[in-house]
Order: C-alpha cells, then sequence, then structure tokens
C-alpha cells in the first residue's frame, strides 16, 4: 500500500508521526549549504534537465529508476522499527541503492553502526552530520551487527574496521538552484535522494518518480514496514533538504 500525501491531509501525517514511536527522528540540518566538508552544490555537477523534458525522460525511465535496480538485488529492505533512527535506516538504504547502481555485489547494511554519530544513542539525528560520519567511519555490514543492537561491546569484533569498505566517495548537496528540479534530474540520472521533510521530522531514501493524474511526484519506500511508502503530491513534495552520494569504496 502506498499513503497517497498532499497539501490537504499532509498535517493529519505529520500529526501522526510525530506521535508515534520509531515515524520520526531526523532533526533539521545542522549546516548551511556549502558548509559540510568535502561536499558539492549538486547543481555544480549535472545539468539540470529541462522541465519540458521531464515527460519524455519519464518514458525512457519506465522500469528503470533507482528502486528497479535495487530491488533486482533482492535486498532485505530496512525498517527502523519503533526506533527514531529514520536518518540512519534511511542513509543505510541509500548507500545500498548506490551499491547497487555501480553493479557492486548486495550486502545488508546495519544503520546502527551509523548510529555512532550520536555516541550509539536511540535518537534523532540531522542527514548532514549522518553523512560527514560515514565519510569517517563508513557503514558496516548486517553481519555484524544485530539488528535494533545500539551496543557497539555487542557488535562482532573487527566490525569498525569493516566499516570502512563501505565509505561515501562523492557526496553531494541538493537544494543551491532548484531543489525540486536538481531532485528530477537526480531520479531521471538514476540516481537515489537522501532527504528529510522537516514538516514531518522524518528522513527517507528517495528512489522513484510517478505521476498522479499529470504532476509527476516522488515515491518514497517507508523504512518503517510494509505498506508504508509515500507518494507526496503538492508543495510538501519537496524537501527540506536533500543529498546525492554517487560513489562508495568496496572492498570483497
Amino acid at each position: 500500500m502506498t499513503i497517497h500525501i498532499h497539501d490537504g491531509n499532509w498535517e493529519q501525517y505529520a500529526r501522526a508521526a510525530l506521535n508515534t514511536p520509531g515515524l520520526c527522528g531526523a532533526l533539521p540540518r545542522n549546516s548551511i549549504l556549502g558548509q559540510l566538508e568535502g561536499v558539492r552544490p549538486y547543481a555544480d555537477i549535472i545539468q539540470l534537465i529541462p522541465e519540458s523534458e521531464w515527460p519524455a525522460r519519464m518514458e525512457a525511465m519506465k522500469g528503470k529508476f533507482i528502486r528497479q535496480r535495487y530491488e533486482s538485488f533482492n535486498p532485505v529492505l530496512q525498517n527502523q522499527g519503533n526506533h527514531p533512527l529514520c536518518w540512519a535506516f534511511s542513509l543505510a538504504q541509500h548507500i545500498e541503492c548506490v551499491r547497487a547502481k555501480e553493479n557492486l555485489p548486495y550486502h545488508q547494511l546495519a544503520p546502527e553502526s551509523i548510529a555512532g554519530t550520536y555516541n550509539f544513542k536511540d535518537q534523532g539525528g540531522a542527514l548532514d552530520d549522518a553523512l560527514a560520519y560515514i565519510a569517517t567511519h563508513g557503514v558496516a555490514p548486517r553481519s555484524m551487527v544485530p539488528l535494533y543492537d545500539l551496543d557497539p561491546k555487542t557488535f562482532i569484533p573487527g566490525w569498525a574496521a569493516k566499516s570502512l569498505d563501505v565509505v561515501p566517495l562523492e557526496r553531494f548537496d541538493l537544494g543551491a538552484k532548484d531543489m525540486w528540479a536538481e531532485c528530477v534530474t537526480a531520479l531521471l540520472s538514476g540516481d537515489a535522494i537522501y532527504i528529510a521533510y522537516d514538516w514531518l521530522s522524518h528522513a527517507m531514501n528517495m528512489e522513484e518518480l510517478q505521476y498522479k493524474g499529470t504532476e509527476i511526484c516522488p515515491w518514497l519506500p517507508g523504512t518503517w514496514g510494509a505498506g508504508q511508502d509515500m507518494l507526496v503530491s503538492g508543495s510538501h513534495k519537496v524537501p527540506s533538504e536533500a543529498y546525492v552520494v554517487r560513489q562508495v569504496t568496496y572492498s570483497k
């Protein structure tokens, strides 16, 4: 099931999320555009696709969005459960999508290792902090970190060193020119986007575009269990912040 959120009903979902453990957890970004070390504006490295070309590019992308590529690996979809760690679970899935685009072997990643951003506390966090953290520490494989375990003393020894096998090499910040046009360009170019909606206090991974009538809208997989995917239309479809990782390291 896909939840359809639009300008007329977004408030009910925001209220529900803020009162339901596990549905929220993304804090507003801690830095302004350009202050993230090693993170360039996305619009500096890619030419925006003109809006007049979007319908034709949508037709050409049928079955080719990063979501379809990712699902071809039969992944274990990230599920944050009742933990306010959407920012970590969606980032782990984002990196898994990047690996799929690069035709790297699928390995489920452990979002709990990203929780080191905030000393392994079960709390909300900011996307820019998480991106900065994994640029130095990487992301551990699920095989070394038990699900929902935030005590690194119980992780498999060597997990921190193994995390360095998966480190982002290129990170880009969207929104310098036109946030929505940059999001559409990224998705039509086969990228996934790590996003947050401040109105929902929620981080997600934007993986596909779909039509709602004649409007092009973002489709976002839920990170809190099956049947909670979102299709957002109207003014609320534009993320509060958005990032793209385009390359990651890989060691066998």
